[in-house]
């Protein structure tokens, strides 16, 4: 039985350490599953030109793929590993490798549970939900397979998941904090004619907008309705994003440009494309993930960004000003 008198705190803090980096593992583990059933279940190509087509896009790819969903299981297991260390430690008083076996099972069960959810794969449908699941299981039983017959094998993975997430952390905050860079546009001397903006807001139910009658605010539609005309009988060519997109670029139905799941838009006359030779510069922000250069959205315009995760434009739109409104 182990002497309780000696489980100081420093004691508590490196068995947490070692069980957070257990779920780490595992985190990494399935993060590598998640790509590859992305891969081969539906046959969509994991590229990095989601970001864009760039250096720093390849490498804003890798950071955010290996630290992203990783982080969401270290802090599962930073949790879970805080709690139930502590109660086994002080409360129930448990002997150290009894302790220590059944820190491992809670954290290894835990962090699986938490990385499953099924919003990690809705967008799958219901049977990659349960391939989820599945995986997360066989993962979870493979790892507590090795910490029985290969001790030495899970330790030095563990450290080397931590070294990795430590190092990609670090990139994802450097690449997004300080290496974005600013949206620099040239007007043209001589404009063939007014401007021309389209804004596209995606899964925005007319019904819950204020224009149309519902209970969220949105006054500066209002206004642009007030302004101009208002249809009340328009409707998307898809219900969702790609074909959407494609159709609104090109003013053909998705079933003529063919734009889906694995197919990129074909070299069709788009919008951009005919302003741009009648003279005009084209511009685009983009900030939803699956429009990307991967997908063919990004011809016809002469500039063209992608800010993942677009909370406050003002900050990244410094360098525009407010004229081409």
């Amino acid at each position: 039985m182990e002497n309780q008198t000696k489980a100081t705190p420093g004691s508590y803090l490196r068995d947490v350490l070692k069980l957070t980096l257990l779920g780490l593992l595992v985190a990494y583990l399935y993060t590598g599953f998640y790509y590859v059933a992305h891969l081969f279940g539906e046959g969509i190509t994991i590229n990095p030109a989601t970001l864009g087509n760039t250096l720093h896009a390849y490498l804003l790819y890798v950071v955010g793929a290996a630290s992203i969903g990783p982080f969401i299981g270290f802090l599962a297991s930073l949790a879970a590993a805080l709690i139930v260390e502590a109660l086994l430690r002080w409360v129930f008083k448990v002997e150290t490798e009894r302790r220590r076996r059944i820190g491992r099972l809670v954290i290894l069960i835990l962090t699986g549970l938490v990385l499953t959810l099924p919003s990690s794969f809705a967008h799958f449908g219901d049977f990659r939900v349960i391939l989820g699941y599945l995986g997360a299981v066989i993962i979870t039983v493979g790892v507590w397979i090795l910490l029985r017959r290969a001790p030495r094998l899970v330790e030095t993975a563990r450290k080397i998941a931590g070294y990795v997430f430590a190092a990609a952390l670090l990139g994802y905050i450097l690449c997004y904090s300080f290496f974005l860079g600013g949206f620099e546009y040239d007007y043209p001397q001589q404009p063939p004619g007014p401007n021309v903006l389209a804004i596209l807001s995606d899964a925005h139910r007319a019904d819950m907008s204020s224009t149309f009658g519902g209970p969220v605010e949105t006054p500066h539609l209002e206004r642009l309705a007030r302004m101009g005309v208002r249809f009340e009988n328009c409707y998307s060519s898809c219900n969702w994003t790609l074909p959407s997109i494609s159709s609104i670029f090109t003013g053909l139905e998705p079933a003529v440009h063919g734009t889906g799941h694995a197919n990129a838009l074909p070299p069709l006359p788009t919008i951009q494309s005919r302003l741009r030779k009648a003279g005009y510069s084209t511009w685009a922000l983009f900030c939803n993930m699956v429009v990307n250069s991967a997908t063919g959205h990004y011809r016809g315009f002469d500039v063209h960004l992608r800010l993942p995760g677009l909370r406050n434009p003002g900050q990244h739109l410094r360098h525009c000003e407010p004229a081409v409104l």
